[in-house]
């Protein structure tokens, strides 16, 4: 049983004209509507900036089913001035939609960026101020005392994917994205979604880190090294990828790390499990590689160039996870996008989407 409750809220083609926005009549089911009038959304939204993300401080990030609902999240939320709505999700619960203070107005335009995958919606009436105390009552991190790892806020309780802040070692903090499914307690350093972020880099970026922790992301080698050295035990390895169909494999690896810059980054990585194959294991014990800093074997090359990444190459070999993003099959590309050569046996397999994470064994 339902009801017809009158709401005002912009949703473009599927409304009444409202001033220059549009007066949308809410299907509420009955179950909710008590809730739904206590919190009457008396509100107009400006939903035309489809396929552009706002890139700024997130003060939470919600599991919806559709931009409506991530509507309602954000009206829920007294300092939510705009949402990113991700209009398609990867995996089943993945977190679509991202509260925001910012608005494009009183954002660097900068931060408005084009990508496919997200709607930009913010609150034009009645107009919220801007709140500094916002981003004080509702950090990236809530205001969680930092921990060692995403473990260590796992084994306190904590099971919402989000922004955490870390100090692996006592040397400083820095902010993460923690991964609380698949046993929990995952920190993200590598991220592939969109090709929004260029991959091809030097040794500088690699080395401090580039993108965002809610988009495409490589969190930087010197943290790495922090996360994968500073505890008593060892790190796994989690590699979870999907292609254009949806597929899903996974590969991880124990007694995973990573030297620091005066060791090259060298790579250590153990026993191999999952449903990925293994790509990985024969790169044991080799150095980052850049454009700019060749420490592959290969004599002919520099592997970065070649492959157009940046890696902990051998000869080139069978994994390119920094490679080219392609959303399509390019074969005049075909050593330079992401590749895991074993998933498939086969180089061709257009990857969507790539998550790199680590936890103490």
């Amino acid at each position: 049983m339902a009801e017809i409750w009158p709401c005002k809220v912009l949703i473009t083609g599927r409304a009444t004209m409202y001033s220059k926005y549009y007066l949308l009549y809410l299907l509420v089911p009955f179950t909710l509507l008590e809730i739904a009038k206590a919190r009457c959304l008396n509100n107009v939204y400006n939903s035309r900036l489809k396929g552009f993300k706002l890139d700024t401080t997130v003060l939470m990030i919600k599991v919806v089913s559709d931009k409506l609902g991530c509507l309602l999240e954000c009206h829920k939320e007294a300092c939510c001035r705009s949402i990113n709505y991700k209009k398609t999700s990867t995996f089943r619960n993945e977190p679509n939609c991202e509260i925001l203070h910012h608005v494009v107005h009183n954002s660097s335009e900068n931060a408005l960026m084009k990508n496919s995958s997200f709607d930009y919606v913010y609150l034009v009436d009645p107009e919220k101020e801007y709140n500094a105390s916002c981003f004080a009552n509702h950090s990236e991190d809530n205001v969680r005392v930092p921990q060692q790892s995403c473990a260590s806020f796992y084994e306190s309780g904590e099971r919402e994917d989000g922004v955490y802040t870390v100090d692996p070692d006592g040397f400083g903090t820095f902010k993460v994205w923690c991964d609380m499914q698949n046993g929990g307690g995952w920190t993200v350093f590598q991220r592939r979604q969109d090709g929004s972020v260029d991959f091809y880099r030097g040794w500088s970026d690699y080395k401090v880190g580039f993108g965002n922790l809610t988009g495409e992301l490589w969190l930087g080698l010197d943290k790495i090294h922090r996360l994968t050295t500073s505890a008593a035990q060892s790190s796994y390895l989690r590699v979870d990828m999907w292609d254009f169909a949806g597929t899903h494999a996974y590969a991880e690896y124990k007694n995973f790390s990573v030297a620091s810059e005066s060791d090259s980054y060298k790579l250590s990585i153990g026993i191999f499990s999952g449903n990925a194959g293994d790509s990985f294991s024969n790169l044991n014990g080799m150095m980052f590689t850049t454009n700019d800093r060749d420490n592959d074997v290969n004599i002919d090359h520099n592997c970065a160039r070649r492959r157009q990444g940046a890696w902990w190459y051998k000869a080139c070999g069978y994994s390119n996870l920094n490679g080219r993003y392609f959303a399509t099959l390019n074969m005049t590309a075909k050593g330079c996008r992401i590749s895991c050569y074993h998933w498939k046996n086969d180089y061709r397999t257009v990857m969507k989407n790539i998550e790199m994470k680590i936890r103490p064994s």
